[in-house]
């Protein structure tokens, strides 16, 4: 499974440091909704839209019945209230078009009387009853609740079962009230206290990567501010507990019964959900060349993968588990690897998954509503091109893998490694472990030698790329000979300090044959 890489640049346009804001007139036209392209649903993941519509009326005679037609779509689900003059005892119920009652009342007092929710699963043809019990005569307010359906429009293709909550794909609302959701097209999240500039920083990031994936836009807004659904957090401890590096928890929420037992009209009870990070997530740099922020990153990916509704592939729970996938098939595996493209973010099976959830980038922006609050894209330029991938170590004599001895003095044979096709950024020292011909004396100190009893001056044992270095060069002193001898040879193997930073390392010893003067 490849691993899929975004690459955008924003343009600056806005500040998100400004502390004011106030929202647009909230008597305002809503903005028509779009439908989110690809999505599991027609509009993304969003709470249950509710159609309330008020009809009134008198009883006059006890047992009097008035009717009212009312007008649902297949999948919504009718609930009905009404509220009467004390003492009339009011009754209401919900009857299709064979008069048949599919909702009756399922709690009533003196003045007042509801049903539970029904889901239509026919024709129109709907009609709400109110009547009396008793003989008192009163007024009335009767209430039809419309929560119009949003299931799900297809199946999940069965590759992504191992990533995505079955259940909490049967509707829409549900989905919100778990997990983020799109709001008018907009995902308001908040920094935490806890932050620093540079966790700030490396947050837009990640939500920008993520950003343009999926169709709703990222705002970051204040935190307790009344849109946030999620506040990001960093920790000073070493781990969250039982030895996580992160966490994310979702919000609490409810949902309304159907009369048969089903549920419906789920909400969040607790607006925020949260994601703590612990300094344990660089310990993830060693998947990406040591890069501290990249080992980071790659847990925060994880974490929101969380917050967007992604599980662990090893989750048995709902029957779909694959135990083998690594982190290089998805951010959510915790069967770690080497990461193949230095990409900390979502591989290109999460980005089908959150694809199928969220809807496509679409390229068309919905403005922030927020005064002085832009989207997340506008707020400054990201590049998210960067990468850490491992690179690979090489290593060869300068000038072929032999060197004759001078005829006086000393002489230089130069050990050149390379890192290549990777992220050198990171300082790294590399091991050399010599082997002697039997025949090899060597002196580690260019005084105290006998040029008729050594043959080289072996000065160290290490070299050490600096941050942004691509090659880094060993010296060996050759030391003249004034005897007549056989060729000689010294093999050095060469190995990293943190092998993990490296996609590949010489295997084989690289051999040095001394030729006599």
């Amino acid at each position: 499974m490849g691993k899929g890489g975004v690459i955008a640049l924003f343009p600056r346009k806005l500040s998100l440091k400004k502390s004011s804001f106030e929202v647009i007139d909230s008597n305002s036209s809503p903005q028509e909704p779009t439908p989110a392209t690809e999505s599991v649903f027609e509009f993304g993941p969003r709470p249950t839209e509710v159609i309330s519509e008020n009809f009134y009326g008198s009883i006059d005679v006890g047992e009097e019945v008035d009717r009212f037609s009312i007008s649902a779509s297949v999948g919504d689900v009718m609930k009905l209230s009404v509220v009467a003059t004390d003492g009339t005892w009011p009754l209401v119920r919900l009857v299709d078009a064979e008069g048949r009652v599919v909702a009756p009342a399922s709690s009533y007092k003196s003045d007042s009387a509801s049903t539970s929710g029904y889901r239509v699963e026919g024709a129109s043809g709907l009609v709400a009853e109110v009547y009396a019990q008793l003989s008192f005569t009163g007024t009335y307010t009767l209430e039809v609740e419309r929560y119009k359906s949003d299931a799900p429009l297809r199946s999940i293709a069965q590759d992504l079962l191992i990533l995505l909550d079955q259940e909490a794909i049967e509707a829409a609302d549900q989905y919100a009230s778990h997990y983020l959701f799109s709001d008018e097209g907009l995902i308001y999240v908040s920094f935490g206290a806890s932050l620093t500039d540079e966790h700030k920083r490396w947050w837009e990031d990640v939500l920008a990567a993520t950003d343009a994936l999926i169709e709703p836009e990222f705002v970051v807004v204040p935190q307790g501010h009344i849109k946030s659904q999620m506040v990001l957090e960093q920790t000073s401890a070493s781990n969250i507990g039982d030895g996580a590096v992160g966490i994310h928890q979702g919000p609490s929420y409810t949902w309304s019964e159907l009369a048969d037992g089903g549920k419906y009209n789920y909400r969040r009870a607790a607006q925020l959900g949260s994601i703590t990070l612990s300094e344990g997530v660089y310990s993830h740099a060693s998947r990406f060349a040591g890069s501290l922020e990249a080992g980071w990153k790659s847990t925060a990916f994880h974490e929101l993968g969380h917050a967007l509704g992604l599980e662990h592939p090893h989750d048995s729970s709902d029957d779909d588990a694959d135990h083998v996938i690594d982190t290089n098939g998805t951010v959510m595996s915790y069967e770690k690897a080497q990461d193949s493209d230095g990409d900390p973010g979502f591989t290109d099976l999460d980005i089908r998954a959150l694809q199928f959830v969220y809807g496509s980038e679409s390229g068309v922006s919905i403005p922030s509503p927020l005064t002085g609050v832009p989207l997340l894209i506008e707020s400054r330029t990201f590049d998210l091109s960067e990468r850490w991938k491992a690179p690979k170590l090489s290593a060869a004599w300068v000038e072929g893998s032999s060197v004759q001895e001078p005829s006086s003095g000393l002489s230089t044979k130069i050990l050149q490694l390379t890192r290549s096709d990777g992220h050198l950024e990171i300082e790294s020292k590399i091991w050399l472990d010599f082997d002697l011909d039997p025949e090899v004396m060597n002196w580690n100190s260019r005084t105290g030698y006998s040029e008729g009893f050594h043959d080289v001056l072996i000065l160290g044992n290490s070299v050490t790329f600096q941050s942004g270095e691509a090659t880094a060069l060993f010296e060996l002193t050759i030391v003249a000979g004034n005897h007549t001898e056989n060729d000689e040879w010294l093999d050095v193997t060469v190995y990293p300090e943190y092998s993990h930073h490296y996609s590949a390392v010489p295997e084989a010893a690289l051999r040095l044959t001394i030729i006599d003067a």
